[in-house]
């Protein structure tokens, strides 16, 4: 089995995410995002959206000609931008709606991965972010009861707000997690991998990817599922 498999068999941070219930627009192509932005945006739809999102989306085709491996994420109650690092590729997987490796590995192989998921705060019953790694952190000592988490240092997110990094070990993977924290949800980057080394070796892509985040709307609904 995979390393990503292996991951994914106890809790991962932010966990209860409902995968089925988001989306993942990719924009590696500029025309092509702008294709998608009107497949899934019409004028009419356009016009009903707070001021303030809709500004967002055409900013964001600025942002979507610079870069090369970008996308759209949006879920309830969240919609996000994120960009994979120089130097790394984007996929999406059952477990994960945005998860990042090495270019010059396959996602199979690679020894460490990074990936971004949402976690709204009412379904998990958390108010902040302290609350969010401490249930992370139960999470995985359900499993691996010698499991710990501290928090590292921090991260600057596009906007220049700084937000917390915590490191996650004993659990059978070292991790660096840095949560940033909205009205109903809070975004969770996480950089995972079997040895110390290699999860230090992507401390810069960790950097980049967290820098690439721009939050759009906590706006977001999503039809309901029979």
């Amino acid at each position: 089995m995979t390393g990503l498999t292996r991951r994914c068999s106890r809790p991962l941070p932010g966990a209860l995410f409902r995968f089925e219930f988001a989306r993942t627009f990719f924009i590696s192509n500029p025309a092509r995002c702008q294709a998608q932005r009107l497949s899934f945006l019409s004028l009419g739809h356009l016009m009903t959206l707070p001021l303030t999102f809709a500004i967002v989306l055409i900013a964001l085709s600025s942002f979507a000609r610079a870069a090369d491996d970008a996308a759209i994420l949006d879920g309830p109650n969240y919609s996000f931008s994120i960009r994979a690092p120089d130097g790394w590729h984007m996929t999406s997987t059952r477990q994960l709606q945005a998860a990042f490796y090495p270019a010059d590995k396959t996602f199979e192989s690679t020894p460490v991965i990074m990936y971004v998921r949402s976690a709204d705060k009412a379904q998990l019953h958390v108010n902040n972010i302290e609350e969010l790694n401490k249930f992370d952190l139960r999470g995985i000592q359900e499993h691996h009861p010698n499991a710990e988490s501290k928090k590292v240092g921090s991260a600057r997110l596009s906007d220049g707000k700084e937000i917390p990094i915590y490191s996650f070990s004993g659990g059978g993977y070292f991790e660096r997690v840095a949560y940033a924290e909205q009205s109903k949800t809070i975004t969770v980057f996480v950089a995972s991998a079997e040895k110390k080394d290699d999860l230090k070796s992507s401390e810069k892509a960790f950097r980049e990817l967290v820098t690439s985040y721009l939050f759009i709307s906590d706006n977001v609904t999503t039809p309901n599922h029979p």
